[in-house]
């Protein structure tokens, strides 16, 4: 029978961390497509949704 690798907490934070981090780089990247495009329909965009997440990820 084949073992599964063992998974630390540790290694599992790191992971998680590392995911915040891009979701917030990710977040701040979209904002600014919407905010900067020329669509009509992005510029009624409502950004104040990718704050909102950006400022819980980073709480």
């Amino acid at each position: 029978m084949k073992k599964k690798p063992t998974i630390t907490t540790g290694d599992t934070l790191v992971k998680l961390d590392s995911l915040i981090g891009q979701l917030c780089e990710l977040i701040s990247t979209i904002e600014q497509l919407h905010v900067n495009t020329q669509l009509k329909r992005s510029q009624n965009c409502d950004t104040s949704l990718y704050r909102r997440v950006r400022e819980r990820l980073a709480a």
